[in-house]
């Protein structure tokens, strides 16, 4: 007996040790796999898409084993800096897998909840979703499966009072658009809302239950989050939008405030950090060293379908169209469920403001690609077929893409043309008196925005680039730096060419009238002053180089001369949030002036009652 114990115990051993082996094993060849030649045509098919994509960085890992993991490109197109393994990037809603399993665990080793636990069992008897039947039966697994069927009112995050602790209550005033349960609408808020539940049932900072639970113990020592990151580090990628055909830099100040509720899109990593990511997932949760980070079962849980999509997420990469498939079908939690060339595969997309990011998993073949870049990447047109090729490559199959057509693609499958320019016109007169727009709106889920008068600038000032040091003083001096008038003040005095703009949270857009929507109707209308006016909203400060449309002002009441509510379809298409006036303004705009000698007057009164 003594020596079956002793002969087994040798047996799990020398497991342990093949598994750790296994596992830690890197820039390893696999039969039929040229690593070199691949990177290759990597590099090469980088030149050509550097002009939207100023660097990548690329990791593949089969059986435990880490193929290639590189950088490509520069992390600015202004700079030298190299793109390499350990080079930071957003990697955007890839988050949402870190989310649902951080959750899933720490329920788990709190032996108190499950997937089947209400939210409002773990948020307590206070908290509501819109309706009652939501309310009293969403779980877990409803909200990181997204089947509450709540629309994804993403543009939420522009505002600087919403936070963790704070979407708990503004949740209760999202309307929901369809059947609880059977419509699949993906929503960020749901994960930010997932990220404070995380909180309550781990009774940490999200972050750090994030780095106790799966940073360290994967050895993920290069990973962060935009909400600590520092965008200055040299081997960090900046973020960069496509914006009217050019590369324009994002402040460094919006992944930080925008990405406060963490759980939807705020994970930093590297090529190679998410190769131990890929593996932890394809090994059932065991890290490189074959020690258990998380239940086998628990894993299993997350890669499970559970809500099946109404389209697919890849319209592009569909038969008779191209050669072959890639689909995703169904959402799992925090992954996509489909197949390519007949093998079940696990993935998910990123897309945040200035990074693009995919990962696919092929359990089966215990087989991960992890692609990630800086600028733009629309309808997957470089992430797509890079991953493709990646895959073939590792599978053995001879790619249905080579060098020529990642730089052409979608060409030559698909012709796809850009959305024409919006139609809007800066000169076109407004329906009613400057005075009757400026206020203060609110809706009870986005909180409060105001349209102010502004500076009307001819050129389009570059997005200020604040180190990470100053951006917790961004919310409160957005105003400031952005020069808007109080509200309801018409210093027509002082600057010629005033401009109406929309401030919210710490975004702002400046409104410029777009075509009317009522002008194909007869020539008897009575008035313009009758019908909504639509803004197409240029981006500012903070928000440079992010345009949003429309913008909705709804025409006064009769008997009124000021605009009372405004909705906003650039927020949300589905349900676009109304705001309503709840600070009237004046029609005197001479009693509302506020001059820079004014102002000044009352700074050295105000100083001197101090000083005295």
């Amino acid at each position: 007996m003594e020596r079956h114990a002793r002969t087994s115990s040798v047996v799990l051993l020398m497991c342990l040790c093949t598994t750790s082996s296994f596992m830690t094993s890197s820039s390893v060849t696999s039969p039929g796999f040229d690593v070199e030649k691949l990177s290759g045509i990597i590099e090469t098919s980088h030149r050509c898409r550097k002009s939207h994509n100023p660097g990548i960085a690329v990791s593949v890992v089969k059986n435990g084993h880490t193929l290639l993991s590189r950088g490509y490109g520069v992390t600015s197109p202004n700079g030298n800096t190299r793109v390499t393994a350990n080079t930071r990037f957003n990697v955007a809603s890839l988050t949402k897998a870190v989310t649902a399993a951080l959750l899933v665990k720490v329920m788990e080793e709190s032996g108190r909840y499950n997937l089947s636990t209400p939210v409002r069992e773990i948020l307590g008897p206070y908290f509501r979703f819109e309706d009652d039947l939501r309310t009293e039966h969403a779980t877990v697994e409803d909200l990181l499966s997204h089947k509450m069927a709540i629309p994804g009112n993403s543009r939420m995050r522009f505002d600087s009072t919403l936070t963790r602790k704070t979407v708990v209550d503004r949740v209760r005033h999202l309307k929901s658009y369809d059947t609880f349960r059977t419509t699949y609408i993906y929503s960020n808020i749901m994960y930010g809302l997932a990220s404070r539940m995380t909180e309550v049932v781990g009774r940490g900072r999200w972050e750090s239950l994030v780095r106790s639970h799966f940073f360290q113990p994967l050895g993920m020592r290069r990973s962060t989050f935009s909400t600590e990151a520092d965008l200055n580090d040299s081997d960090t990628a900046k973020p960069y939008v496509l914006y009217k055909g050019n590369l324009r830099p994002i402040s460094y100040d919006l992944p930080k405030l925008y990405g406060e509720l963490v759980g939807s899109g705020a994970f930093i990593s590297t090529a190679n950090d998410m190769a131990k990511w890929m593996n932890f997932h394809l090994y059932g949760g065991v890290n490189a060293q074959g020690q258990r980070v998380m239940g086998q079962a628990s894993v299993e849980e997350l890669h499970k379908p559970r809500t099946a999509m109404p389209k697919s997420s890849m319209p592009l990469f569909m038969q008779p169209d191209i050669p072959v498939t890639t689909s995703f079908d169904i959402y799992a939690l925090g992954w996509w469920t489909g197949y390519y060339r007949g093998y079940p595969i696990l993935g998910h997309s990123g897309a945040s403001y200035g990074y693009r990011a995919f990962v696919i998993l092929v359990p089966s073949l215990k087989t991960g690609v992890f692609v990630v870049m800086n600028g733009d990447d629309r309808s997957y047109s470089y992430r797509g077929p890079l991953l493709n090729l990646i895959l073939d490559n590792v599978l053995g199959v001879t790619p249905w893409v080579d060098t020529n057509t990642l730089c052409t693609f979608p060409s030559p499958w698909h012709n796809v043309s850009s959305a024409p320019p919006p139609p809007y016109d800066a000169g076109r007169p407004l329906a009613h008196n400057l005075s009757a727009y400026l206020g203060v709106y609110e809706n009870p889920a986005y909180g409060r925005l105001e349209i102010r008068l502004v500076e009307d600038r001819s050129s389009r000032r570059r997005a200020r680039m604040y180190s990470s040091k100053k951006a917790s003083k961004s919310r409160q001096s957005f105003t400031r730096r952005n020069r808007a008038l109080p509200p309801g003040s018409i210093s027509l005095r002082n600057h010629a060419s005033p401009r109406l703009a929309l401030i919210f949270g710490f975004a702002r857009w400046d409104l410029i009238p777009l075509v009317p929507k009522y002008a194909a109707l007869n020539s008897e209308v009575s008035s313009r002053a009758d019908f909504p006016e639509y803004f197409y909203g240029v981006g500012r400060g903070v928000t440079a180089y992010l345009d949003y449309a429309p913008f909705i002002i709804h025409p006064p009441s009769t008997g009124s001369d000021v605009i009372e509510e405004l909705s906003a379809s650039a927020f949300e298409k589905r349900l676009p949030p109304v705001f309503k006036r709840v600070y009237p303004g004046s029609n005197d705009s001479e009693s509302h002036v506020i001059t820079k000698t004014s102002a000044s007057m009352i700074l050295c009164l105000f100083l001197s009652l101090i000083l005295r």
